[in-house]
């Protein structure tokens, strides 16, 4: 039930039917490298990049966040919003 009450307190997020939503799909860097975002929105005014993390808060993150957003950015779309959500503790770290 906790997790169902974070999950609805992020309802941008967690579209309904028809909304373009991808979850872990890879995107190939120019230098090869593969990267995969836990889930990325689509919306009219850009993409949201949401990982989600349920260890303890890293830089690492937001830096591996910042690179998703830079792929999407290269790729073409805008970047509305890139978070990093520690779900245990409901805690959300935008860029």
């Amino acid at each position: 039930a906790m997790l169902r009450e974070r999950v609805a307190a992020h309802a941008d997020w967690f579209p309904g039917r028809g909304a373009k939503v991808c979850s872990e799909r890879s995107i190939i860097a120019a230098d090869g490298s593969e990267h995969r975002p836990d889930r990325v929105v689509f919306t009219p005014e850009g993409v949201i990049i949401i990982d989600f993390k349920f260890g303890r808060e890293l830089k690492s993150h937001l830096a591996q966040l910042r690179r998703y957003a830079s792929l999407y950015s290269g790729l073409g779309f805008p970047v509305k919003a890139g978070v990093v959500w520690y779900v245990l503790e409901d805690k959300c770290v935008a860029i």
